[in-house]
């Protein structure tokens, strides 16, 4: 299901993040995806693009599931700010 998530999210970065919310709002793992933090991170300053993406994360990673971990840990480590 990771997988899937990050596949979309390369092709169509808002429907798959309105998805990663509702799915981890639904499980109690992350509350902070809400409408608003996916409208920051649609603005300039948070693009996240397939080539941001593969420049920040895909390095580092063996599995999608990774990639999430990776992208959490960056919005609590405050990299990325909400």
């Amino acid at each position: 299901m990771y997988k899937l998530f990050f596949d979309k999210l390369h092709s169509n970065y808002y429907h798959k993040f309105v998805n990663i919310s509702k799915t981890f709002y639904r499980k109690n793992y992350l509350k902070i995806f809400t409408k608003e933090y996916i409208m920051k991170l649609l603005n300039d300053e948070y693009d996240f693009t397939r080539k941001k993406l593969n420049k920040k994360f895909d390095k580092k990673l063996n599995s999608s599931h990774e990639c999430i971990k990776l992208l959490l840990d960056s919005i609590k480590n405050e990299e990325i700010k909400i």
